[in-house]
């Protein structure tokens, strides 16, 4: 039966997860186990209308997909869940299972590696037509997503505004590897780093046209950092399990790491606050709380998204197609986004 109750994606999540673990279908099912989760029914009720509300496209054959996740920032339980518009149509979970690239929601990544090493909020760089030869001899010319050059701009208006070339500039001062490095830390598992097609380049690091792509539930615990004074957190939908005798049979604590410095942190979230005040992020603001996040779309638009969030929760946002494409040749046109 796939008719759909409340938290279903989620509960088919927690499922495969004990799978893993080593328990059987019978023993889910028959071995009277309490399985306490962290799924918020309220956050997961609201994230499953939101989701079902997606906007339909009357000439399309195929209608746009979604995810939705969302995180407690202190502990990294998983509080919402949403793996599509509806679980009834489709059981697939794109909130764990769907690699796309993020596009300008990689920036802030860039950013934060900049602060680790010295810059600051108000570092300069001009925003101005770059024209950079790539190892493979081509030249690449990108561009912004409006097309505008606006000339010396500080690192908080750059990012306030998902200016493409500067981001771009910063990469390439850093160096790509120390900013993969950096992306990894916070918990970005799914970088490919050989072949012809790899993520250790300007392009996928700068603009987030990544070869393979993230997932929601990746992205969204890779910014846990930011309002968690620089520390990431393992996402975990269990609590605890508890056998029929009430005795228990597995704590899950939150695996926790430091990943940048808290000053850093610190400054992100100035920045990534202003662009949902001030920039492309000015639709996500609320009227009774502060919120910070950045947004990313691919550049053929196939996917879109948001990635914000308040002192206390973490949200990923994605809205797309379902039909993957082929790896792009960055050399041959703009990804980015705002």
């Amino acid at each position: 039966n796939q008719s759909a109750s409340v938290g279903a994606y989620f509960l088919d999540y927690i499922r495969e997860q004990l799978l893993r673990e080593g328990y059987t279908e019978d023993e889910l099912r028959f071995g009277g186990y309490k399985i306490y989760t962290t799924l918020d029914l309220n956050s997961q009720r609201d994230a499953e209308q939101v989701m079902a509300q997606l906007p339909q496209i009357p000439s399309a054959k195929v209608q746009p997909q979604g995810a939705l996740i969302s995180l407690d920032v202190k502990s990294g339980e998983i509080l919402a869940m949403v793996g599509g518009r509806n679980y009834a149509a489709s059981q697939y979970n794109r909130s764990i299972k769907s690699y796309r690239q993020p596009g300008s929601a990689i920036k802030p990544f860039v950013y934060a590696t900049a602060l680790e090493k010295g810059y600051t909020a108000a570092s300069i760089f001009e925003d101005k037509p770059l024209n950079i030869l790539l190892p493979n001899g081509t030249e690449w010319i990108p561009d912004n997503y409006d097309h505008i050059f606006r000339g010396n701009l500080s690192m908080r208006l750059a990012l306030r505004n998902s200016v493409n070339t500067v981001a771009i500039q910063l990469l390439q001062e850093l160096g790509v590897e120390t900013v993969a490095e950096q992306v990894e830390r916070m918990g970005v598992t799914s970088l490919v780093k050989k072949g012809e097609y790899n993520d250790v380049n300007l392009a996928p690091l700068a603009l987030g046209g990544l070869t393979k792509g993230v997932t929601p539930l990746e992205l969204a615990a890779a910014y846990l950092p930011f309002p968690n004074l620089g520390v990431y957190i393992q996402p975990t939908g269990i609590r605890r399990i508890v056998d029929r005798n009430g005795k228990m049979v597995k704590r899950y604590v939150p695996q926790k790491k430091a990943v940048l410095s808290a000053e850093s942190s610190y400054i992100m979230n100035m920045l990534l606050k202003d662009a949902v005040d001030r920039g492309t992020g000015q639709k996500a603001k609320l009227a009774d709380r502060p919120v910070a996040g950045k947004t990313g779309t691919s550049s053929d638009y196939t996917n879109a998204w948001f990635v914000g969030y308040t002192p206390q929760v973490v949200t990923a946002i994605w809205i797309g197609n379902d039909r993957q494409q082929v790896p792009m040749k960055y050399q041959d046109r703009n990804i980015g986004s705002g």
